[in-house]
């Protein structure tokens, strides 16, 4: 049995001169903090079959203010303000590998993700250091996302002697959507709604193919 776990914590704090090209300015404050568990069980203990099953957690929560001084010909101030933003994902996965003869392994592995999103803060576009309701505009950026994935890969590999291996492998992947600055129309304080195929980008997906021979001094592989 193996568990990894970690936490990471940062702070950010920065000012910068100029801005894209132009006379500008920003600053930039931040709290960044992230959590990840991992726990997985492994059974090998010879003979013709092995195999390994874990879960995985992680949680990212981050607080970020952003103000721009003559960013926007025309808009004096612009300030971003997300607090907080947060990114869940939590899996639960599994492989097994077995040895019919002592040259070949058959493997099958799955893999089940769930991912949560959201934002919380305000875009905001005002003609002096403070804030007027009269002239300036504030804008909410309020997203929430989740998707879901079985994913899996099928292995097959023999020793075709002490120094050659030829495989063969089909697997599937999946990477997480997500949201861009911005609203649902509807969404509480949102002055500037989006449609959904521009504040969300949806999950992207592959499934791969590969067959290779490997051998100590050389690589072929076709995928």
């Amino acid at each position: 049995m193996t568990y990894l776990g970690s936490y990471r914590g940062f702070r950010e704090d920065a000012l910068t001169a100029a801005f894209a090209g132009r006379s500008a300015e920003s600053v930039r404050r931040g709290h960044y903090r992230q959590l990840s568990q991992e726990l997985w069980l492994a059974y090998n203990e010879g003979g013709p079959f092995r195999f390994q099953t874990g879960s995985y957690f992680f949680l990212e929560k981050t607080k970020l203010t952003a103000a721009f001084l003559n960013l926007l010909p025309g808009v004096p101030f612009a300030g971003f303000v997300d607090n907080p933003t947060k990114s869940l994902s939590i899996g639960i996965f599994g492989e097994a590998t077995y040895s019919p003869l002592e040259a070949l392994r058959l493997t099958i592995g799955a893999r089940y993700t769930d991912d949560r999103k959201s934002r919380v803060g305000t875009t905001t576009r005002q003609q002096a250091p403070i804030f007027n309701s009269a002239t300036d505009i504030a804008s909410a950026n309020d997203a929430r996302t989740s998707s879901n994935k079985l994913t899996w890969r099928a292995v097959a590999d023999y020793d075709l002697n002490s120094r050659s291996l030829l495989y063969a492998s089909i697997s599937t992947g999946y990477k997480s959507g997500g949201g861009n600055n911005g609203c649902d129309a509807g969404a509480p304080g949102c002055l500037a709604p989006l449609a959904p195929s521009a504040l969300y980008y949806e999950p992207e997906t592959l499934t791969s193919y590969e067959v290779g021979l490997k051998t100590n001094s050389l690589m072929i592989a076709f995928g």
